[in-house]
């Protein structure tokens, strides 16, 4: 390889260098451009409700599964746990909802996952969870099969508000 072959793949490896940097550049200087438009979460979640509505899902994205042993319904749960999270990321509280109410229909305890969502929650999405509840129980119960889930009525578990927490005290009497 002579001086000047060498010279030219090394003055067009630096100016493929420096393309790609300049293209990295402006990348990453109009993605921050447009998320620092205030306007751009709204435009994101009308433009995600609008695909939905054209798909004609109001549902859950992913369908239920038939449940035919003990890890079906733990993977089931836990995925509905993550997709109602990324929901609440993206700040669509109606698909968070559906999610954490599907999450909530499987697991064991219905009763102290919906405490532990009112807890952790914004309270807003824990009425939407209780006003679906009943509604979505009808849709997911029929799938369930005998022995796993929820082993209440969902119903009951809405209407019925978290219990308090109750402090007891002991005393020790001396018998003599």
């Amino acid at each position: 390889m002579s001086v000047v072959e060498f010279l030219q793949s090394k003055s067009t490896l630096l100016a493929a260098g420096v393309c790609g940097t300049l293209f990295l550049s402006y990348c990453v200087y109009f993605d921050r451009k447009r998320r620092s438009d205030p306007a751009f979460k709204q435009r994101l979640r009308e433009k995600r409700k609008k695909e939905r509505m054209q798909n004609g899902s109001r549902g859950p994205r992913m369908p239920i599964p038939q449940f035919t042993n003990q890890d079906e319904v733990h993977r089931y749960f836990l995925e509905q746990l993550q997709a109602g999270e990324e929901a609440l990321n993206d700040d669509d509280v109606e698909m968070s909802a559906e999610y954490f109410v599907n999450a909530l229909l499987v697991s064991g305890s219905p009763r102290e996952m919906l405490r532990s969502f009112s807890e952790t929650l914004p309270p807003a999405l824990v009425e939407k969870i209780i006003s679906i509840l009943p509604m979505a129980s009808q849709r997911l119960n029929p799938l369930m099969m005998p022995g796993f889930g929820s082993a209440i009525p969902v119903a009951r578990v809405a209407e019925e508000p978290p219990p308090r927490e109750q402090s007891v005290s002991i005393v020790e009497d001396d018998v003599d």
